[in-house]
């Protein structure tokens, strides 16, 4: 006699987009319950779905809502919301693996939406909390050259008691995106790279990508899962709803998202200026071998876009997609 279970459970499988019938597999294969339309039971097998590394869960095209997998990084599963995969452990599973956080707990992730109606995350990347005014130290946040991964060259020491070390510095430019290849031998690997010659980017003249930072998809795009580096229009967009005044960085602080006057880092020497003067925010725009940037200054009426060297360690604010 053949075996039930197989039997109806191949019948079940071949008719199932004709006949839209209930399956069950394992004991008790025609007691389904009625409200499932596929139903395991075992008291002696568990259920099994597909085992992914983190890489591999990325790699999937237009994952669908609603698609679970079992995260080999995460050692839990996983379940797909539309925007974010959710980790059924520890909640959304905003950061990979590879992220390096400069040894403090990930930059908390908490969305506002701003006056142009765009949902933003409420604090700069690496800042320990939402700005409480436009020199809040404990929210000003890492300092990121243009394009690169967060591999750790973006970590800066901002406050008294920050456990946070100062990435060093080198000198030259490099030739792959991503640190760790094998032509570069990962010599770079968190490290700020200074220039003070050539096209002033960290990487070659003759890699100038302009798509490591563009959109979700990005080579190396910074943000969490769902979130992306802005574009010069989008970020023009904001400013048009801030007030204007005599001083630009208040207008900037006194907008929902709550931008501060971090300063930036120094191509040449890697030195920190303009810090509680000066806010330098990055788009994802490209002009040329430069970039597109956001400046205010403090107790002053300027704000205006710039074109300016990828090399510049700058702020990262991130816009959801």
């Amino acid at each position: 006699m053949k075996n039930p279970i197989i039997t109806l459970t191949s019948l079940a499988v071949l008719g199932l987009g004709t006949l839209h019938a209930q399956v069950k597999i394992g004991d008790n294969p025609t007691n389904v319950d009625g409200s499932a339309a596929l139903e395991v039971e075992s008291n002696t097998k568990g259920f099994l779905p597909p085992r992914l590394s983190y890489t591999q869960r990325e790699a999937i095209s237009q994952p669908v809502v609603g698609l679970m997998i079992y995260n080999y990084d995460t050692q839990c599963l996983q379940q797909y919301n539309g925007k974010i995969w959710i980790d059924l452990c520890s909640g959304p599973d905003y950061w990979s693996p590879q992220y390096n956080h400069c040894g403090i707990e990930p930059t908390e992730v908490v969305e506002v939406t701003s006056g142009g109606g765009r949902v933003w995350m409420d604090r700069n990347l690496g800042a320990v909390s939402q700005a409480s005014s436009p020199t809040h130290q404990q929210a000003y946040g890492f300092l990121f050259q243009w394009g690169r991964y967060a591999e750790g060259h973006q970590c800066i020491s901002r406050f008294s008691g920050d456990t946070v070390t100062t990435s060093s510095e080198i000198d030259g430019n490099v030739s792959t995106n991503r640190p760790n290849n094998a032509q570069d031998n990962g010599v770079w690997d968190g490290l700020f790279i200074t220039r003070d010659q050539g096209d002033n980017n960290w990487l070659t003249q003759t890699n100038d990508n302009n798509n490591l930072w563009n959109g979700i998809q990005g080579t190396n795009n910074p943000c969490p899962a769902g979130f992306r580096l802005p574009t010069e229009a989008e970020w023009d967009a904001e400013v048009l709803t801030w007030p204007v005044t005599s001083n630009r960085a208040q207008d900037a602080f006194n907008a929902p998202i709550k931008l501060t006057v971090a300063g930036a880092r120094g191509r040449t020497t890697g030195n920190m200026f303009g810090v509680g003067s000066l806010g330098r925010y990055s788009t994802s725009t490209a002009s040329g071998t430069d970039v597109r940037v956001l400046n205010f200054a403090n107790n002053n009426s300027t704000l205006d876009f710039e074109t300016s060297s990828r090399t510049v360690g700058r702020t990262i604010r991130c816009i959801r997609d």
